[in-house]
């Protein structure tokens, strides 16, 4: 199930540009893991049709204004679901949950990325399916929930890729790569560990890593600091974010310094993680084009505004405004016309 392979030939259009950032940025984020719109919304949507010129961008409209999507802007979602990557699936709900999601918007025009990580808890629709895998609408719940729905990894990428879709309207996701919890330990390992300063206890996990502690992190530590939670300073999802997101950032300087000094490390990246992974991209194109990420400017992790609260059933809902939303839509994905 896992490997490198093209969705379908219209993505050749678009990977070549844009592979090589995406996936590195893959590899910074693998070892973590890591109701939008109401009925009376003024956001309305208008998709690309024919009376727009063949090739023409899409564009929206937000508050009486006209948006378009900028020229050579991409996008590629990250998932990492909490199950083995070789688990076997029972049913059509036994997918795992998305605990980890990260939006890549890759401009090819100004060589820039833009990375918003979505909070596991955010409250959007998403679509279900019944015991025996017929539709069975929608509801709103977590977006992580919608990677559990479908019998094949491709199908649950891609029920998390419309649920994000929705939870960010306007937004098309191109492609994704996707990968389950072994992936932390074998990334960890191939970077030779990320140093980083624990401001939370883990010796319910591990006595060496106290509160205060800076710690080189073996493969087993990076484990507990990206997916534990529960025991864990306050358990909340937040704060495992926040770890996430250090992590990213440490483990990138790491990687950019290692593409940069050995030519062969992509290849020895790719094929490390390739089993394990499920990308729509080609493997080949990315062996190839992956050097050249380390000339594009990537931002710092980005998140949005938000409430959080827990629910009727007792687990935590995580609420963000219409205008947060299209406000970073708006700056990271659309110009003004």
């Amino acid at each position: 199930m896992g490997g490198f392979a093209l969705k379908s030939d219209q993505h050749k259009l678009h990977v070549r540009s844009f592979v090589i950032t995406a996936v590195v940025l893959l590899l910074f984020a693998a070892g973590c893991y890591i109701a939008m719109r109401s009925e009376d919304s003024q956001y309305q949507e208008r998709r690309s049709v024919a009376s727009e010129g063949f090739g023409q961008l899409p564009s929206i409209e937000y508050n009486g204004a006209r948006y378009r999507k900028k020229a050579g802007v991409h996008t590629l979602l990250l998932i990492g679901y909490d199950k083995e990557s070789d688990a076997e699936r029972i049913g059509y709900r036994d997918g795992g949950q998305s605990d980890f999601l990260v939006l890549l918007v890759i401009n090819d025009t100004d060589n820039t990325v833009r990375q918003l990580h979505i909070d596991r808890d955010t409250m959007t629709r998403v679509k279900t399916l019944g015991l025996a895998g017929q539709e069975a609408g929608g509801r709103v719940m977590q977006i992580c929930l919608a990677h559990a729905y479908g019998k094949t990894i491709e199908i649950n990428d891609q029920r998390t890729a419309e649920a994000v879709e929705g939870f960010l309207p306007g937004v098309t996701v191109d492609n994704t790569i996707s990968m389950g919890l072994d992936i932390i330990s074998n990334f960890n390992h191939l970077i030779g560990g990320v140093t980083v300063t624990l401001e939370e206890d883990f010796t319910n996990f591990d006595p060496e890593m106290k509160a205060g502690v800076t710690l080189h992190l073996n493969d087993q530590q990076a484990y507990y600091y990206c997916r534990s939670r529960m025991l864990t300073g306050d358990g909340l999802n937040t704060s495992r974010m926040r770890r996430q997101r250090t992590y990213i950032e440490e483990a990138s300087k790491q990687m950019l310094a290692r593409i940069q000094a050995d030519g062969s490390f992509a290849a020895t990246m790719v094929n490390s993680v390739e089993k394990i992974t499920h990308c729509t991209l080609s493997k080949a194109q990315v062996i190839n084009e992956i050097n050249r990420a380390a000339t594009f400017d990537i931002g710092h992790v980005e998140i949005l505004p938000s409430e959080h609260a827990y629910g009727r059933g007792g687990y935590m809902e995580c609420y963000v405004k219409e205008e947060d939303v299209m406000a970073w839509i708006l700056d990271a994905v659309y110009e003004k016309v």
